[in-house]
């Protein structure tokens, strides 16, 4: 991957950590392999991407960003809280949320239809969180835009969405220490992507 490095990358693609480089941040998960050899696909889960490389060759040809799933529409709803029933127990409400969620897939598949060659990714959703690093944080643990958030009070409340994880390497878009948006790990679904990484279909 260092071909990668100082390279324009999709926004979607996520280098982060002290001091890193493509090559140094990105970490390979699983693999799929196109019907006659010639291609390979491998999930960067903590990038939030896919690398595709030519087998022939053996060489990365391109890192292909994810983008990220908008839970505030009406078609991505989520449950976003463990302590969201009676006493503040565990409870099913699938509503909508100014939250996006990063795919992060882990496994992935490919098939051919159509003769077309697509992807099939399980959108399972990591973080970094080690003993000198750690990206992740509570909502309610955050310092929320006013403007964004105007009802930050409300939403930070452990059966709404205090309770979710969010990464806190995205959201602040202004760099004035609080956070314009809020980015959930995994996109609770799997999906269906072209051979060039476009969104064919989302289960949720």
């Amino acid at each position: 991957f260092t071909a990668f490095n100082g390279a324009a990358l999709d926004p979607s693609v996520r280098i982060f950590g002290p001091n890193s480089t493509v090559a140094q941040a990105v970490e390979p998960e699983y693999i799929a392999v196109s019907a006659d050899s010639s291609t390979a696909w491998v999930t960067l889960q903590e990038n939030n991407a896919v690398a595709v490389i030519d087998i022939n060759a053996g060489m990365v040809t391109g890192i292909v960003g994810l983008g990220f799933k908008d839970h505030a529409l009406a078609e991505n709803p989520l449950d976003a809280s463990n302590e969201d029933g009676p006493g503040g127990a565990g409870a099913i409400n699938i509503a909508n949320w100014p939250v996006y969620g990063m795919y992060l897939p882990d496994s992935i598949a490919t098939y051919e239809a159509g003769g077309s060659v697509y992807l099939v990714t399980a959108n399972e959703g990591d973080s970094r969180d080690y003993d000198g690093f750690s990206e992740e944080e509570r909502v309610k643990d955050l310092t929320l835009d006013p403007t964004a958030f105007p009802f930050s009070d409300t939403l930070q409340l452990d059966e709404n969405l205090g309770r979710l994880k969010v990464t806190n390497t995205l959201g602040d878009t202004d760099s004035d220490g609080d956070y314009d948006e809020l980015y959930a790990f995994g996109a609770r679904s799997f999906t269906i992507w072209d051979a060039n990484g476009n969104l064919v279909w989302d289960s949720a």
